[in-house]
């Protein structure tokens, strides 16, 4: 007999209390059910019920086989679809979700690579305006590229890819006007620019050349999206913090100019979540593969890449 179907049936006695009820679930005879529970208890060497004629009981052994025994047929169950899937061709949709400027200045060109070497999968790139860490999955992706200081506690799974440099800009005109900032205790006595969502409390860490410093700051422009406080720091608003690949291009330019060059913001950190179901699609898993090596390849965040 199948141990893995002897298993499920007695599983399903122990839910049920019943070889009538597990044997109209499964399609089987009282007779059938009963040989499988039999067989079950030869091969483990233990008997699993205590059985009258008005009422059935779990021994300790049959205890730890409900304990376990789920588990077990879980896995099982896995390992088959895995290997299954790996016999078949990669295809199907993947559903990534991004904050805009990562997905725009970084990520489509990674993505680019990936489907010319996976022509049959297609991607949905959905830019998100703030985080989605906690509810990516009801909102139908398969992958979120989260970015901040640090991932909060949620129901997924999350590989950490790498870390992403800030820097404090300015225009080169509003630089200048204010050459006399030496600490970020001076941010307190300009404009600054600030990011409603990485900084809803207008705090803003850096390490410098003795430690960790905070600083409070403030400004008359503030807003979640972070292109538009770049832009408003290249109009000479003020001084704004981004991650260095928002800003690159600005500061090969001269739009922008970088401001407190030996204090370091806070860097942020890039996360590829995922569904912590047991079952992954092969696609999604390949696709999480790629990133790890992208991610490996890439230890450095250089002002432009080309």
């Amino acid at each position: 007999m199948d141990e893995l179907m002897s298993l499920k049936v007695f599983l399903e006695v122990a839910r049920r209390r019943s070889f009538a009820r597990t044997a109209d679930h499964f399609g089987l005879s009282p007779a059938s059910v009963t040989k499988h529970v039999a067989f079950l208890e030869r091969t483990l060497t233990a008997r699993l019920l205590n059985r009258t004629t008005k009422q059935m009981s779990l021994t300790l052994a049959g205890e730890q086989v409900v304990e376990l025994g789920e588990s077990v047929v879980g896995q099982l169950e896995t390992m088959r679809s895995r290997v299954a899937e790996l016999s078949q061709d990669i295809t199907g949709e993947i559903r990534i979700g991004v904050a805009p400027s990562f997905g725009s200045n970084r990520l489509t060109h990674v993505l680019a690579e990936f489907c010319r070497l996976h022509p049959d999968i297609r991607i949905t790139l959905i830019l998100l305006t703030h985080r989605k860490e906690e509810t990516f999955i009801n909102e139908g992706l398969d992958v979120g590229i989260i970015i901040g200081t640090s991932l909060k506690d949620a129901s997924h799974k999350a590989i950490k890819l790498a870390d992403v440099p800030q820097v404090l800009v300015a225009s080169p005109e509003f630089a200048a006007r204010h050459a006399d900032l030496k600490t970020p205790a001076d941010l307190a006595q300009v404009n600054c620019l600030v990011n409603t969502t990485k900084a809803p409390t207008g705090l803003w860490h850096f390490l410098g050349p003795s430690g960790p410093i905070t600083q409070r700051v403030q400004g008359n422009m503030q807003s979640n999206f972070g292109y538009v406080l770049a832009e408003s720091a290249a109009a000479g608003m003020g001084i704004s913090m981004h991650p260095l690949y928002m800003i690159s291009d600005e500061l090969e330019s001269g739009a922008l100019v970088t401001v407190l060059p030996d204090y370091a913001p806070e860097p942020l950190q890039i996360f590829a979540i995922y569904s912590s179901r047991a079952s992954i699609p092969l696609r999604v898993r390949t696709l999480l593969d790629f990133l790890r090596s992208w991610a490996r390849d890439r230890p450095e965040w250089p002002i432009k890449e080309r």
